[in-house]
């Protein structure tokens, strides 16, 4: 496991307390490592696998088509931490005051 990339906090929802993410870089995967994930279908919609580049290169509406708003929020902040050698401090994906 990697470094800390960002904190996020996550207000309460019906349903749901409140709580924090913490998110950490997690690497590089092999082949090998990829070829053995195994993801329970009836959970996922879909998913894919992204560079960075890519992601960061996506204007704000079009990185919404693939991830929810909040998500795609915590993402853009984890990849400029990753780029900066910093810390993203969160607050439901929006930078903490």
């Amino acid at each position: 496991m990697g470094r800390l990339l960002g904190t996020d906090w996550v207000p309460p929802r019906p349903g749901w307390p409140d709580g924090m993410i913490l998110i950490y870089d997690g690497g590089v995967l092999t082949t090998e490592e990829i070829a053995a994930i195994r993801l329970p279908p009836q959970e996922l919609a879909g998913w894919m696998f992204a560079a960075p580049d890519r992601l960061t290169a996506l204007l704000p509406e079009r990185l919404a088509a693939l991830l929810p708003e909040r998500l795609a929020r915590r993402v853009i902040a984890c990849l400029g931490a990753l780029e900066a050698g910093t810390v993203a401090c969160l607050e439901d994906g929006h930078p903490a005051p």
